[in-house]
């Protein structure tokens, strides 16, 4: 079932994407980072482990405490 937006459903949803941040702020600056940092290194796609690899670039002491050694070992 396929629904249209109406005029004004469609400028308010594209003012909430605009400017209203649907994830915490840790999480934003983490996935930034990582699709930075894939774009950089001509990957197409950002994927997990890219985004807990932005997380511990911004996190490091925090995330060093939940995970450690290779990624690719699990």
């Amino acid at each position: 079932m396929i629904l249209s937006l109406t005029d004004y459903q469609r400028r308010l949803a594209e003012h909430r994407i605009m400017f209203d941040h649907p994830l915490a702020p840790d999480v934003e600056e983490a996935l930034r980072r990582a699709s930075l940092a894939c774009a950089e290194n001509g990957k197409k796609e950002t994927d997990l482990i890219e985004l807990f690899c932005g997380l511990y670039l911004h996190y490091r002491r925090e995330m060093s405490s939940h995970f450690s050694g290779d990624f690719d070992a699990y």
